[in-house]
């Protein structure tokens, strides 16, 4: 008797491994949709103020998501940083500062770098046109950041 036992607990232990091999392992996890952006100015244009404020906030915008409020600029060895989570979209971001000290009321984008948090390179934004000012853009989706080609 106590063999019989034996030998059906060793089959139930062998069909409870082989099938569970081929257990489902859940449901997939869900892909990512956003990663954490950091930006960095760095003022490289002559100061024409230098009673003039230094960087505000900087302004995001996208036409997918409009209008994005990231945190206060932190004072860096050579520039001003700041991050903040960014979604994945196919249009376009555009970033942009207020710099008192070398502009007169336009924005500024001519020194923004960008990269995704956790890795070393930093890489220089493209500038366009805004109003009377300047504009960073740049793509940010799976695959990483890209820019546009420089327009101006």
């Amino acid at each position: 008797m106590r063999k019989i036992l034996c030998l059906i607990f060793l089959a139930v232990v062998v069909m409870l491994v082989s099938f569970g091999c081929n257990l489902p392992t859940g449901p997939n996890p869900p892909q990512k949709s956003d990663d954490i952006v950091e930006f960095k100015y760095v003022r490289d244009l002559p100061i024409i103020d230098p009673s003039g404020r230094d960087p505000s906030n900087p302004s995001m915008f996208n036409e997918e998501f409009g209008g994005i409020n990231l945190p206060t600029w932190q004072v860096v060895e050579d520039g001003w940083w700041v991050e903040n989570p960014v979604a994945y979209s196919q249009k376009p971001y555009c970033i942009s500062t207020g710099d008192g000290k070398v502009s007169r009321g336009e924005t500024v984008a001519e020194t923004f770098y960008t990269r995704v948090k956790g890795t070393t390179n930093w890489i220089k934004l493209s500038t366009v046109p805004n109003g009377a000012g300047k504009r960073a853009v740049f793509y940010i989706n799976q695959s990483g950041i890209s820019t546009p080609p420089q327009t101006n």
